[in-house]
């Protein structure tokens, strides 16, 4: 358990050091009047909040386990994920695309990429790129696509872990549904979110 604690830790440092921090560039604030966010500051810090950060961990456990799986287990393990999780591990894959940006210094899985190349992205361009067409038919209206947003949303238009953007990533999820009663099939609550506004 502790050592999977160091993992994570070094995750975390890595990311606020290879993204975390580009989101404090002015061009990057989003609602800078809204003082739920940062503790009241409408200025965000250089590193994940603690919202931010429990999302980013949570997350970057489920990459780590998935790439540990064969390719029939892991297929399996993705059909059991909510689409609020996959919706977020679809970012961590842009995260890792755009500026190498997760990284988990595991043993297994540093002898895996070395056996495997590119195992991460794959699992990120087509596992859960097949597991998101399969969700999107499955609950949502015919018609209903992946919101993809803009490049200056989030971070390069990942919204899922930001503390400043959990109202529009929420509604990029549940948006388009079948009925109402299919929110608990794709969405659920968590503590980051009962941070929120305090």
């Amino acid at each position: 358990m502790t050592r999977n604690s160091i993992v994570m830790e070094k995750s975390v440092e890595h990311f606020n050091e290879t993204v975390v921090i580009k989101m404090t560039h002015p061009r990057r604030i989003h609602n800078p009047g809204d003082k739920r966010f940062f503790g009241g500051n409408p200025i965000r810090p250089p590193y994940l909040t603690e919202s931010e950060r429990l999302r980013f961990i949570r997350a970057a456990y489920q990459l780590w386990s998935l790439n540990l799986l064969d390719s029939k287990s892991r297929q399996l393990k993705i059909r059991t994920l909510k689409y609020k999780d996959l919706y977020t591990l679809m970012d961590l894959g842009r995260f890792q695309f755009w500026a190498d940006g997760v990284l988990i210094l595991d043993k297994e899985c540093m002898e895996i990429e070395k056996v495997d190349p590119g195992r991460f992205e794959h699992i990120s361009l087509f596992d859960f790129s097949e597991a998101d067409t399969r969700i999107l038919a499955e609950f949502y209206h015919e018609g209903r696509t992946r919101v993809f947003w803009e490049k200056d949303c989030g971070w390069m238009g990942c919204v899922a872990i930001w503390e400043n953007w959990i109202e529009e990533f929420k509604d990029s999820v549940v948006d388009g549904l079948k009925g109402d009663e299919l929110i608990s099939e794709i969405w659920y609550e968590t503590s980051d979110e009962e941070l929120m506004g305090e």
